[in-house]
């Protein structure tokens, strides 16, 4: 320890014995466990000044560099991130990028500097506001949150016309725990994790951006603390518990002392995990679950095999639609999956056909506004609505990439048994085409489904004469069974956890499988779950697959438990009856280890 971490170690601890500790309740965003000193972020709104000007091209100019140097801004990250393989920050700034390429944008804003003759800065906040104010008037609960996005990317470029620097975290020399009313992602992205240990805020979502950057880097993250800025000082000792949404501010010796152990344990396991990523994830009684990867493009695929991927159990091919100008084309969307097959060699990767609708929309797709997106024209039923345009292309760029290749097509969404009937016409179809036109195919190749829908569970034994393996994606699944929008934060407790019903309908599916020598994975958010692994494992869950960064701790926890032992305890979680008893049966899982 060096003299200057002596001297903030011994003054923490004499503020915490002339203190009393006080313990604030929140909703946990992202898990982990971070002790240290409070940093107050005293966020300031930018102001915009309203300024008349007498040239208006002079105005239109500086808003035209400013946009330019936004984008700039914004690449320079993604080039980084993209090698990283960090997915889900490429994606949010992304979305970034086409906002700011977005000619609506700024030919109305352009029009507003000339005919208000007023100066750039304002002129971007009052048509930035129309922007937002629409869409948060909207119904529709993703499309809304997208509001957010507006005001991140505009606050960017008035930032970059009055000289003002987004980043906070240049001014900050020591580790510290962020107190703010509310964390954007220009103050998220690029942290680093040596200086900000963690974040509690008095507003955020669990779905939002932010939230999801959270989870990324590992940060702990507590939110919806109303009195937290009144609660809270600079430099105030406090602990993060980011598993069960409690901050302790002044925490007394016995809480320091247990927090300060679960925190070792934590970094022990995470460095053995990464030590071992590339190693079989089997049981402490050789039963073995192989874990896959979940990614949306080469980068991501490139730091799953890095990571210790055993395979690509879901390509995420509408990300290519999504971050695309125009309709990638046949040959477009072959290199790419011959690509990623190339990088992978004999391994296994599962491909899923385009998952469009709802909450992922292509502008330019023109898809029709629906009342409920998520009950609509979604996945499998736009592909069947255009099937010449974007089902076929897609097929056919498969058929080929599978050529020598363990290449197997997943489709999203299956509710009814004639949908997997009519896909493996098109199948068909596909390849008799291809083959009259002079390209080489696979033999064969397999065909699964991915369960996100409870009539699928329920008629699991019934599609299991139909297609050759089952993903069940346990975010939608969750959702559709209990009848709650996963986007909705007012409902979001009927989202969290596992649901009795669902545990349920996860079984039925995994043994209607395996009574046909069908293999069943999950590819949701609970497979990355450390503590309801064992569980999915006591069930008979074969793979799990999940985002790369997820790969080596899940392998590990795998290594710790006995397949014998979470059987047992699989049982008795099938026999609850509500979600706070499958809780309590996971929480004593993770004492047990």
């Amino acid at each position: 320890m060096t003299p200057l971490q002596l001297r903030h170690y011994i003054s923490w601890l004499l503020i915490i014995l002339n203190n009393k500790m006080i313990t604030l309740s929140g909703i946990s965003v992202s898990s982990g466990i971070a002790i240290g000193i409070s940093y107050v972020l005293n966020k300031k709104d930018i102001q915009v000044p309203k300024c008349p000007i007498s040239s208006p091209n002079e105005e239109i100019n500086r808003f035209t560099k400013a946009l330019t140097e936004s984008k700039r801004e914004i690449n320079v990250l993604l080039s980084d991130l993209r090698k990283k393989g960090q997915r889900e920050e490429v994606e949010i700034l992304e979305s970034h990028i086409s906002m700011l390429n977005d000619p609506e944008l700024s030919q109305q804003i352009e029009s507003y500097i000339s005919s208000h003759m007023i100066n750039a800065e304002y002129a971007v906040n009052s048509v930035s506001g129309q922007f937002i104010n629409a869409l948060e008037n909207l119904e529709d609960d993703y499309l809304r949150a997208r509001s957010q996005d507006v005001r991140e990317v505009s606050t960017r470029i008035i930032a970059q016309l009055l000289g003002i620097h987004l980043n906070h975290w240049n001014e900050i020399s020591k580790p510290v725990i962020i107190i703010a009313n509310e964390i954007s992602v220009n103050d998220i992205i690029g942290i680093k994790k040596e200086v900000v240990l963690g974040f509690v805020t008095v507003k955020g979502g669990v779905t939002d951006h932010t939230a999801i950057l959270a989870r990324t880097y590992g940060v702990p993250l507590i939110t919806g603390i109303k009195n937290l800025l009144t609660e809270i000082k600079h430099d105030d000792p406090i602990i993060i518990d980011g598993q069960n949404g409690k901050v302790f501010v002044n925490p007394d010796t016995p809480s320091i002392n247990k927090y300060s152990g679960i925190k070792a344990q934590i970094d022990t396991f995470q460095s053995k995990a990464l030590n071992n990523s590339h190693a079989p994830a089997i049981t402490t009684d050789g039963h073995r679950i192989h874990v896959y990867a979940n990614i949306g493009d080469y980068q991501s695929a490139e730091f799953a095999l890095a990571n210790g991927a055993e395979g690509i159990g879901l390509f995420r091919t509408e990300l290519l639609f999504i971050h695309s100008t125009k309709l990638p084309d046949e040959e477009e969307q072959y290199q790419i999956y011959k690509n990623i097959a190339d990088l992978f060699g004999d391994k296994e990767i599962i491909i899923r056909t385009i998952d469009i609708g709802a909450d992922k929309q292509v502008d330019y797709l023109n898809l029709s506004i629906e009342s409920n997106p998520a009950l609509g024209l979604r996945a499998i039923r736009l592909m069947y609505s255009r099937v010449e345009e974007l089902f076929k292309p897609q097929v056919k760029a498969l058929l080929r990439a599978a050529k020598g290749k363990d290449i197997k097509i997943m489709i999203p969404m299956i509710s009814v048994i004639s949908e997997v009937r009519k896909f493996k016409e098109l199948l068909k179809e596909c390849k008799d085409e291809l083959q009259r036109d002079g390209f080489e195919t696979a033999d064969r190749i397999s065909v699964g489904i991915m369960v996100e829908v409870p009539s699928a569970a329920i008629l699991a034994e019934s599609f299991t004469k139909e297609v050759d393996f089952f993903s069940i994606g346990t975010n939608d699944l969750t959702q559709y069974t209990l009848a709650s929008d996963r986007t909705n934060e007012t409902v979001i407790s009927y989202n969290e956890g596992i649901q009795p019903a669902v545990l349920q309908l996860i079984k039925r599916v995994i043994d209607s499988a395996h009574l046909k020598g069908k293999t069943v994975a999950i590819c949701g958010e609970l497979a990355a779950d450390l503590k309801a692994i064992p569980l999915l494992v006591g069930l008979g869950i074969d793979e799990l697959s999940v985002n790369p960064s997820s790969i080596p701790s899940v392998k590990e926890v795998i290594r710790k438990i006995s397949f014998t032992d979470v059987k047992k305890i699989s049982e008795r979680a099938l026999s609850s009856e509500s979600k706070e008893d499958i809780d309590l049966i996971l929480k004593n899982i993770i004492l047990k280890q």
